[in-house]
C-alpha cells in the first residue's frame, strides 16, 4: 500500500487544528495541535489483547496441567508481546510531532528556496528515447 513511500506525517491524526493569534503588525502566534486518540487506543488495545490472550492461555494450562510452572510459561511472552505492541506507538507519536513542526516551519519560512530544492529527477529510458526521436523528427535547429 503506499509503494514504498513513507505515509503523510499527519495521516494518523484524527483532527489537526490550528490557532492563530495576532500579536502586532506583521507578527502572529500559531499553535497547531493533533489528536491521535484513536491511533493510541488501537495500539493499547492490541497490546491489551495480546496480554489477555496470554493470561487466558495460562488459565487454561493451569486447569489442564498439574504443574504450576507449565501454566506460568505463557505469562512472560504475553507481557513482553503486549508491551512491545504498545511501545510501537512512540514512533507514530514522534512522526506526528515532526509533521506539526514541519508545518510550522513551512509557515515561518515559506516555500522551499531554489538553492535548497532537490535536484530534478532523471528521465526514464523511455523518456530519453522519446526525446531523441523528437529531436530527430524536428530536424536541426537553424
Amino acid at each position: 500500500f503506499g509503494g514504498g513511500k513513507r505515509p503523510f506525517m499527519l495521516s494518523k491524526a484524527s483532527v489537526v487544528a490550528g490557532t492563530i493569534t495576532p500579536l502586532e503588525p506583521g507578527f502572529c502566534h500559531v499553535s497547531l495541535t493533533a489528536i491521535a486518540r484513536q491511533t493510541r487506543a488501537a495500539f493499547l488495545g492490541g497490546g491489551g489483547a495480546i496480554a489477555t490472550a496470554g493470561v487466558g492461555a495460562a488459565l487454561i494450562l493451569g486447569l489442564l496441567s498439574p504443574f504450576w510452572w507449565i501454566a506460568a510459561l505463557p505469562l512472560p511472552f504475553a507481557a513482553g508481546g503486549g508491551l512491545a505492541i504498545a511501545r510501537l506507538y512512540r514512533p507514530v507519536a514522534e512522526r506526528l510531532q515532526l509533521g506539526l513542526e514541519r508545518a510550522l516551519d513551512h509557515l515561518e519560512r515559506g516555500e522551499i528556496k531554489p538553492a535548497h530544492a532537490l535536484p530534478a529527477t532523471r528521465q526514464s529510458l523511455m523518456g530519453l528515447i522519446a526525446g531523441e526521436i523528437q529531436k530527430a523528427i524536428s530536424g536541426p535547429k537553424a
